[in-house]
């Protein structure tokens, strides 16, 4: 991760690749706010990155990048080509790839996890259903819409890999010596 990542605040988009659409979360740190999640088409998340192009230097990219396994088909191949066009979009700069391995193992500490797994981890990570999510019951006893309410589909892995992104973000500023390369 470079340095011009770090500083006082960020703003985050991460990307969840498909061929055709993708997830994203717009993430604020510190506080870990969501400002906007969706799932969009290719060439609309294609033009918010050529919109951040142009922007303080606050703002960082983080995409997932496509883990080595067995045989890939067509829309593997499709997603790759669009992780490119959006990091170019971006300005080949100031942006983090993170696996899905990754954020596996950082928020359920297994690669056996699935994405169901994964969401659970958020939600909890977020302070339980009713917390995160929230506008359960009816009437009065209705409960507020919490920060993670609408996310959905391929949103939740975008929110994997910006929790993964802030959480490594956050142990390489306590490390003064993480430029260097020392453990």
């Amino acid at each position: 991760m470079d340095s011009s990542a770090r500083g006082s605040g960020v703003r985050l988009l991460a990307i969840d690749p498909g061929s055709q659409d993708s997830g994203f979360v717009d993430y604020e740190l510190p506080g870990n706010k969501l400002i906007e999640h969706g799932v969009a088409d290719n060439s609309r998340l294609l033009t918010m990155c050529y919109q951040r192009r142009v922007r303080p230097s606050s703002w960082h990219l983080a995409i997932e990048m496509v883990d080595v396994f067995g045989m890939a088909g067509r829309t593997v191949f499709e997603t790759c080509v669009w992780i490119g066009r959006f990091i170019e979009a971006w300005g080949a700069m100031d942006f983090t790839k993170v696996t899905r391995h990754e954020v596996k193992m950082h928020l359920c500490h297994t690669k056996r996890s699935d994405d169901s797994m994964v969401r659970a981890a958020l939600i909890e990570r977020f302070g339980g259903e009713a917390i995160a999510i929230g506008g359960k019951g009816k009437g009065k006893t209705k409960t507020p819409r919490g920060p993670l309410f609408g996310v959905a589909a391929h949103a939740w892995q975008a929110l994997g890999v910006a929790v993964t992104w802030a959480d490594g973000r956050k142990i390489e500023a306590d490390n003064p010596l993480a430029d260097w390369g020392a453990e």
